[in-house]
């Protein structure tokens, strides 16, 4: 999934992170709501008048429960102000096209009937590039509050996530429309592996890429 604006960090420095559950996500949703609220492709598709607030919420409400924390593991800092969510790689993001159609009218109140269209075109393009193999995990979300961001939160939420992917020796995968999120990641050994734009004047998409790390 995308990825929030989270400026180059600091290094982290003692700074706790603790898994997150179901009791966490009215806190995780009021995380990821603000810290993707200026975000290029939410931007894009999410709707932009008077019930944007609440589109959002519900956004990362379906995202974070019944996609996050149903599949993955979801980790959240010491004070709720940051959390990352990660796909093993038997958690493909993806869904059959019958429970798309379904959550069709929950979409078209997050998007506005005017933006399903970009809706599709986001989850067309992600699918589209994202890698079949190897097998690796997938950073479906990483979200800093915008008065925390570049404090090192989102490091140290990376860090803890990575230190487990490699000791399991895999591979770890994300996207990104925020530039300036890049040297973030590419100080954490990503990669990136290629660039799209979507239709009607949208956002740049940027794929990422990190390879199994050894000693």
């Amino acid at each position: 999934m995308m990825h929030a604006a989270t400026p180059p960090d600091r290094p982290p420095s003692a700074i706790g992170i603790r898994d997150a559950g179901a009791a966490d996500l009215p806190t995780l949703i009021e995380i990821a709501s603000e810290a993707y609220r200026a975000d290029p492709l939410i931007s894009y598709f999410v709707r932009s008048d008077a019930r944007r607030s609440e589109a959002l919420r519900q956004l990362f409400d379906f995202c974070l429960r019944e996609q996050a924390l149903a599949h993955g593991h979801v980790t959240m800092t010491e004070g709720g102000k940051a959390c990352a969510a990660w796909l093993p790689p038997e958690a493909r993001p993806t869904m059959p096209l019958a429970q798309q159609l379904t959550l069709l009218p929950r979409m078209a109140r997050i998007c506005s009937l005017g933006r399903v269209a970009r809706l599709a075109a986001v989850l067309s393009l992600l699918e589209r590039h994202h890698p079949s193999e190897p097998p690796h995990h997938y950073l479906y979300l990483l979200a800093v509050v915008p008065e925390r961001q570049g404090q090192g939160l989102g490091s140290a939420l990376l860090q803890a996530g990575l230190r487990t992917i490699d000791r399991a020796r895999a591979a770890t995968y994300l996207e990104t429309a925020t530039e300036r999120n890049l040297a973030l990641y590419q100080r954490h050994g990503f990669a990136v592996t290629g660039e799209a734009r979507l239709p009607s004047d949208g956002p740049k998409l940027w794929f990422l890429w990190r390879a199994p790390q050894t000693e």
